[in-house]
């Protein structure tokens, strides 16, 4: 661009000024500067867009053709010089990017409305889910920032996070099967309905089957899938069991009212899942994604668990937003 044809918003703004009030002496009065500045301003204004932009020697001053046109185009620039600030300050005040990867279970459970909130507080939002153990790569690989998602079994800890919530263990199987209080009920059922169980991409299929081995519990036949949905649409379909957690049985959405929950007999796993980074976020961040947690998890969608699904929330404790801070712990329970 010419260096003569870069207009001054400043010029541009004293003239628009004096054009509202039409004598130089009172537009002086309220940009606070002296007439004869109003003037120097108004012809150096002149000089650059080479034109007249007031009738000569008339009071109380009179916009030329030019003047008019200027007035017009000038008032819009000034509102799109306006919305560039207001842009440049609500940037300021969020959190610039961020590549939010969420496991199966965040992201069909809390995922939509975590989401939602940081949709509304960072400027670029990336989002990746699946299974945990390709997210947990994800993140060792820094193609993602933080990830929601529960330790994998046997998995190092030398990440910075927070534990969200707890959850059991629990037993699913088809509704309206016979009832399954102790370990002998337990064996006699799961002897004689084939066990759905997760693939070998899932983290949980490895602590399901350390849960099996510890029961003694006998596997007669078995199915793999990869989704919660799939997991808890078989054991309706087929009649079958399985070990889920609370957050993977949400997911399951249209099959959560075909089957019936548990407690695993003698025993109490729990499974904690966690927000982490590899390595600790600045305050800023931290205070971003905190906020939005306590919407989404301890907010919204802890509601809508305990108003759906009551004997859902009976196994799932949901951290205080207080509670969230420090370096990860073990995620697995293995007291059995």
């Amino acid at each position: 661009m010419e260096k003569d044809k870069i207009l001054s918003l400043v010029q541009l703004h004293i003239f628009l000024v004096t054009a509202q009030e039409r004598y130089l002496k009172q537009a002086a009065k309220i940009l606070g500067i002296s007439s004869s500045a109003v003037s120097q301003n108004l012809k150096a204004l002149e000089q650059t867009l080479k034109t007249q932009l007031f009738e000569r020697d008339t009071r109380p001053l009179v916009l030329t053709a030019s003047g008019r046109r200027l007035a017009g185009l000038g008032s819009y620039l000034m509102e799109q010089n306006e919305r560039l600030f207001r842009k440049m300050e609500d940037q300021r005040e969020r959190v610039s990017s961020l590549r939010l990867g969420l496991g199966e279970s965040a992201a069909g459970s809390f995922g939509p409305w975590l989401i939602a909130a940081l949709e509304k507080e960072v400027e670029d939002l990336e989002v990746a889910s699946g299974l945990t153990k390709p997210m947990v790569k994800l993140l060792n690989d820094d193609r993602i920032d933080v990830l929601f998602s529960p330790l994998a079994p046997g998995e190092l800890e030398d990440f910075y996070g927070w534990a969200l919530l707890e959850e059991d263990y629990i037993l699913v199987a088809r509704r309206g099967t016979e009832s399954i209080n102790t370990l002998d009920d337990l064996k006699r059922f799961t002897a004689s309905h084939p066990l759905i169980e997760y693939n070998q991409e899932s983290s949980d299929r490895v602590q399901v089957r350390r849960i099996i081995r510890s029961l003694n519990l006998e596997v007669s036949e078995q199915v793999s899938v990869s989704t919660s949905y799939l997991l808890v649409g078989l054991v309706s379909q087929l009649n079958g069991w399985s070990i889920i957690t609370p957050t993977n049985l949400w997911s399951s959405g249209f099959f959560l009212a075909d089957v019936s929950l548990y407690k695993l007999p003698g025993m109490d796993i729990k499974r904690t899942y966690w927000v982490r980074w590899q390595k600790e976020p600045s305050e800023f961040v931290k205070a971003c994604v905190k906020r939005c947690v306590e919407q989404a998890l301890t907010g919204a969608f802890s509601d809508l668990v305990r108003s759906r699904t009551p004997e859902l929330s009976r196994f799932m404790k949901i951290y205080p937003i207080q509670n969230l801070h420090g370096k990860c712990a073990s995620g697995i329970n293995e007291s059995y």
